[in-house]
């Protein structure tokens, strides 16, 4: 299913404008939330609309007390227009993963990635293939998609900075109070850059709205 930012201020519109009624809003929500459920909310455009969605999928539920059911109201609906008409702002946090079925193509190279840095942190010594491997990740080409393609770009960015091409190793870092430990932080970074791509750790999606254009930002 294919939604936007725009399709969900237009299908709010037009309830409020009397075009489109409390139902459909509802069932429309309700697919567009299954959809993002389901495996769309490693779409940046889909992800940022998750408390909406979740909202205006039960906004044509019919109450029910016994049941624990009970419908969003108009006012939430109202609230979620003046945020998108950017009269209001607004900020979230999402705690997520990326499951292995959603990975992309790419995928082999990351868990190799994420092997060989495993094995740097733990021996100290550059595996044979590290070099290529270094050289495979700053190659890829770059888009901004999905959240594969975020993280992608943040590993390779950061790969970019530490890597140096000439001498097939890390460059060292400059020091300032840094406190002694016996594990490269950067490394380590690395490794949970690597770990959030592969799906074996979570991460953290802050999103903001200013506006009524959202924000989004990466935490590990």
């Amino acid at each position: 299913m294919e939604y936007h930012i725009f399709d969900l201020k237009r299908h709010i519109d037009a309830y409020f404008q009397g075009t489109c009624s409390r139902s459909e809003l509802g069932a429309w929500g309700k697919e567009a939330f299954y959809d993002l459920l389901t495996g769309g909310y490693i779409e940046q455009k889909k992800l940022v609309l998750y408390p909406f969605l979740k909202t205006i999928s039960q906004f044509h539920l019919e109450e029910n007390d016994s049941l624990d059911v009970y419908p969003s109201t108009e006012e939430e609906i109202q609230a979620i227009q003046r945020i998108l008409q950017g009269k209001q702002a607004y900020s979230y946090q999402i705690v997520l993963s990326l499951p292995p079925r959603f990975q992309p193509p790419s995928a082999p190279l990351w868990e190799r990635a994420k092997h060989a840095v495993d094995t740097l942190l733990r021996t100290s010594a550059y595996p044979d293939d590290f070099a290529s491997l270094m050289d495979s990740i700053l190659q890829l080409p770059r888009s901004d998609r999905t959240l594969f393609d975020r993280l992608q770009r943040e590993i390779a960015a950061f790969c970019s900075a530490l890597w140096d091409t000439d001498t097939s190793r890390f460059q060292a870092p400059l020091r300032l109070y840094a406190h002694r430990s016996n594990s490269d932080i950067r490394l380590l970074k690395l490794r949970d850059l690597l770990a959030c791509y592969t799906g074996s750790q979570n991460f953290i999606c802050l999103i903001s709205y200013e506006g009524g254009e959202p924000t989004l930002q990466l935490f590990l």
